[in-house]
């Protein structure tokens, strides 16, 4: 689970919405965690890239018996 806290300030990509200021994440599966972690634009944005590579290389493809390369 993922909230966000709102900056007062804009946000300089698109200054019609408030820029970030902190994000508040929990595991809630497999294994939840007991408290929030409190982590900063940048660093929630390193934590989805690694997640993202965890997902990739779980469902990598790998060669069946009946393709070509096999």
């Amino acid at each position: 689970m993922a909230l966000y806290t709102p900056s007062e300030a804009a946000n300089p990509t698109a200054p019609n919405w408030d820029d970030i200021q902190s994000f508040r994440v929990k595991r809630l599966w497999p294994q939840p965690e007991p408290s929030w972690r409190i982590l900063s634009p940048s660093e929630w944005a390193r934590a989805l890239v690694q997640i993202r590579g965890w997902q990739m290389r779980r469902f990598e493809p790998r060669a069946a018996a009946n393709d070509d390369s096999f």
